[in-house]
């Protein structure tokens, strides 16, 4: 999408860039915002809005400031600076963060016309082999709430932003760790919860996630304004999901009546039989992904896998074209494997499965002006699947 003009929005993306930036897409299409991709870099993205999204709404993005002033070459004019300083507090400290160019010397003029302008706030230092301030050492030195941080950026032009937002990463150890009943090898984390439900490019309706597990994805969803739905073949993890939801719409005051009957054991092979054709807005899931593995497999071991897998994927895919609406949108996660040095990844064909079963892949990088490719991959480090996550769309 494109505007002629708008204020300028920094967001500085989470440790997967390119999925961060997918869901940041997908969150102004589903409301019909129009955006501008201005510059980007390996972190960041600089767009042209009205608004960016609420503090609440991305599960992929670190932080998001508003552009104080943009140039075409790497050294901020000196009015830049000025405006900044005047933005300064008396007292208390204040961060300067760079992306893409170093940041000393900003911080250095920063401080000299804070001090000649009568003004006693400090600089905060930076850790020793990095250039920017942690989203949680922001939180930690209230440096929102009682001065500012700057970030200053180096894309295709330099810009000068200041923090108006950070992600806060308690809230969603919270509604992992805090809940009921949890499953740490098994279970999603939330932050890519709401990435996913975000790249279904919907703002609500019905949603279901057809291996639900103890309920994660499901908390997002519900918490996002989703009516959820979920089911299981295994009733012992339903009757979990059941008492976290019951957990979450206690502590976080949901007004979400009967989703405790929307919970129920059944087999994501079978949907057709389980949801009326064309009745849901949006599935957004983990299925199996093969067994947990303490160490990365070999090319054959990788294979034996995806072809254990394989058959649970094709009737789920094919049942799930069947109760989406049209134009309704499959969000779901594969295994993917890496197999040594020099060999491509091992995994399935999505697309082959999305084209058989008529669904259409969606590509949430088109029309935006940033290339990247696909299908999107998340990795956790002390993981050895790797989840690549595929977007199908039922036709109109």
């Amino acid at each position: 999408m494109e505007r002629k003009s708008g204020k300028g929005y920094v967001f500085v993306l989470g440790k997967n860039p390119g999925l961060s930036s997918a869901e940041i897409f997908s969150w102004f299409r589903a409301r019909g915002i129009p955006f501008t991709l201005q510059d980007h870099g390996r972190e960041f993205l600089v767009l042209d809005c009205d608004h960016p999204p609420p503090i609440e709404s991305l599960g992929g993005t670190i932080k998001v400031g508003e552009v104080l002033s943009s140039w075409p070459d790497r050294d901020p004019p000196e009015e830049a600076l000025r405006e900044a300083a005047s933005l300064l507090p008396g007292s208390g400290l204040f961060g300067v963060s760079a992306y893409g160019a170093g940041w000393q010397e900003l911080a250095s003029r920063l401080k000299s016309l804070a001090g000649s302008s009568g003004r006693a706030c400090k600089y905060m230092n930076i850790p020793k082999g990095r250039n920017s301030l942690t989203h949680v050492e922001v939180i930690k030195k209230n440096l929102l709430r009682d001065s500012a941080e700057f970030l200053l950026l180096s894309g295709s032009r330099g810009h000068l932003a200041r923090t108006t937002w950070v992600h806060d990463p308690f809230e969603f150890q919270k509604r992992d760790m805090d809940r009921p009943f949890k499953r740490p090898m098994f279970s999603i984390p939330p932050r890519l919860c709401r990435i996913m439900v975000n790249l279904s490019g919907q703002k609500g309706g019905i949603l279901l996630d057809p291996f639900c597990g103890i309920g994660t994805l499901l908390q997002e969803a519900m918490l996002m304004g989703f009516t959820a739905w979920g089911i299981d073949t295994d009733g012992r993890v339903v009757d979990w999901a059941r008492r976290n939801l019951k957990w979450l719409t206690r502590e976080y005051h949901l007004d979400q009546p009967g989703f405790e009957e929307r919970l129920q054991r059944g087999d994501a092979r079978k949907l057709p039989e389980l949801f009326p054709r064309n009745s849901l807005d949006a599935i957004v899931t983990e299925p199996y992904l093969g067994p947990p593995l303490k160490r990365s497999p070999d090319l054959n071991r990788a294979r034996r896998i995806i072809r254990e897998v394989r058959p649970l994927y094709q009737r789920f895919v094919r049942g799930a074209s069947e109760v989406l609406r049209p134009g309704g949108r499959l969000v779901v996660v594969s295994p993917r494997f890496d197999v040594g040095p020099g060999r491509p990844p091992v995994s399935l064909n999505m697309g082959g499965l999305a084209g058989r079963s008529g669904l259409t892949l969606v590509n949430p990088f088109e029309g935006s002006g940033l290339m990247h490719g696909l299908p999107l991959v998340d990795r956790e480090e002390r993981h050895r699947t790797i989840r690549e996550i595929s977007i199908m769309e039922a036709g109109l």
